[in-house]
C-alpha cells in the first residue's frame, strides 16, 4: 500500500526502499525490479541500474527495455563492448527498433570495433535507407 501511494504521490525517495523490500520479499515480482531499475535510471545510478535489470532478466530474458537500459549504463560506466553485446540482444528481441542498432554501432565504435559496427549501420541501413544518422556514423567509420 506504501508503494503505491509513493507512486502516486511522485515521492521517490520513500518509495525505493519500499520497493527493495518488496523485491527482497518476492523474487519472482519483474514489475518491483523494473521500477527500481527506472528510479535508478533516472537516478544516474548506473550499478544501480545494473543490479536490477540483472534480477528482472533472471525473470524474463526477453524485456528489450530493460536489455536497454543495461546497455546504458554499461556505456556510461565505460563497459562499451559488454554494453554493445547488451544492445544485440536488444536488437535481436526487436529488430524494429533502428535507435537500438545505432546504440549498439556506436558502443562498438568505442571498443574499438569499427567493422562490428559498420556490419551493425549497414544492416540498419538495409532496413532504414533514410536513417541519416546512420548513414552519418557509417561514412565516418569508412
Amino acid at each position: 500500500s506504501l508503494a503505491a501511494v509513493y507512486l502516486k504521490s511522485g515521492d521517490t525517495a520513500k518509495l525505493a526502499p519500499v520497493l527493495i523490500k518488496l523485491a527482497e520479499a518476492d523474487p519472482d515480482d519483474l514489475t518491483v525490479r523494473k521500477k527500481l531499475a527506472e528510479l535508478a535510471r533516472r537516478a544516474g545510478d548506473h550499478s544501480g541500474v545494473e543490479r536490477w535489470t540483472q534480477e528482472a532478466l533472471h525473470i524474463d530474458v526477453r524485456d528489450v527495455e530493460i536489455h536497454s537500459w543495461r546497455a546504458e549504463a554499461m556505456a556510461a560506466r565505460g563497459a562499451a563492448d559488454a554494453a554493445a553485446k547488451e544492445y544485440a540482444v536488444a536488437v535481436e528481441l526487436d529488430p524494429e527498433l533502428p535507435a537500438l542498432r545505432l546504440a549498439q554501432a556506436q558502443m562498438h565504435l568505442q571498443a574499438s570495433q569499427p567493422d562490428k559496427a559498420r556490419a551493425v549501420l549497414k544492416e540498419l541501413l538495409e532496413h532504414e535507407p533514410n536513417d541519416r544518422a546512420a548513414a552519418e556514423l557509417l561514412e565516418k567509420i569508412k
